[in-house]
């Protein structure tokens, strides 16, 4: 579908589309620029469409195809997004601040310079994305695929991580994370073998296949962790907190001291 379209046009599109039974198709429209805040767009296919500079407010777009769509300086703030499929698409200096973006699937989308404070990623797929610039200040990130995603000169201060998967993302000294999600990067990076890891809060991380041997855990908060796969070899657990964490018996058995440690199931082992 080509060429530049109103709001009223979009409007009555999308209204003879589910009059027919059929998802509304805007694939490949020139929407930029328009104001389109607040309209249901739900379902719809809106791949490769030009949405530069348009309004997007609390707009409705989830589960829509959105795939390739460019989104830069548009205003997604508060828009909801969720279960909508964004691969490809670009975000360049968007607001998305407040969005909902839960479940979506975004890898390899561009948010260079992007608003995203307060944005909802729950769960979300962005493998690969571009995130350079941008401000994640006091976003929702819990459970996301963060795998190969660029952080460089990024704001993630106050980013809820729990769950994240962080391995392979690139994070650098210009990137603004806090301390406790700077360090699970690092594990699962870097490696943690013989570590002197006393007392830390690696409580709700993802740390899947981290290589923890002979690292010293002496009284760490790994309650909630998942630490499928992890290696624990030698490790020192005494006086950890590991009540709910996602751990085998023969994992445990492996480290080297479990002394007054809580265990997975809220029991202390003697």
């Amino acid at each position: 579908m080509d060429g530049k379209f109103t709001r009223e046009q979009v409007e009555e599109i999308v209204k003879t589309a589910w009059q027919h039974g059929t998802r509304p198709n805007l694939s490949d429209a020139d929407l930029s620029g328009l104001d389109l805040s607040g309209l249901n767009l739900s379902m719809s296919d809106i791949s490769g469409v030009n949405l530069t500079g348009t309004d997007l407010s609390r707009t409705l777009l989830s589960n829509a195809n959105l795939i390739g769509t460019n989104f830069s300086e548009a205003n997604l703030s508060g828009a909801d997004l969720s279960e909508a499929l964004l691969s490809g698409a670009k975000f360049k200096r968007a607001n998305l601040s407040r969005a909902n973006l839960s479940e979506a699937s975004l890898n390899a989308a561009n948010f260079t310079a992007a608003d995203l404070s307060r944005a909802n990623l729950d769960s979300a797929n962005l493998g690969g994305a571009n995130f350079s610039g941008a401000n994640l200040s006091r976003s929702d990130l819990r459970m996301t695929n963060l795998h190969w995603a660029n952080f460089s000169q990024a704001d993630l201060r106050g980013a809820e991580l729990c769950g994240a998967s962080l391995r392979e993302a690139k994070i650098d000294n210009t990137t603004h994370l806090d301390k406790k999600w700077h360090l699970v990067w690092e594990i699962v990076n870097q490696r943690a073998a013989g570590r002197n890891l006393k007392g830390v809060d690696l409580s709700h991380a993802n740390l899947r296949r981290a290589d923890l041997s002979k690292a010293d855990l002496t009284g760490a908060n790994l309650s909630e962790t998942d630490l499928s796969r992890a290696d624990l070899s030698g490790a020192n657990l005494t006086k950890a907190n590991l009540d709910g964490a996602i751990v085998t018996d023969i994992q445990l058995d492996a480290a080297k001291s479990l002394k007054g440690a809580t265990l997975p199931d809220g029991t202390s082992h003697e």
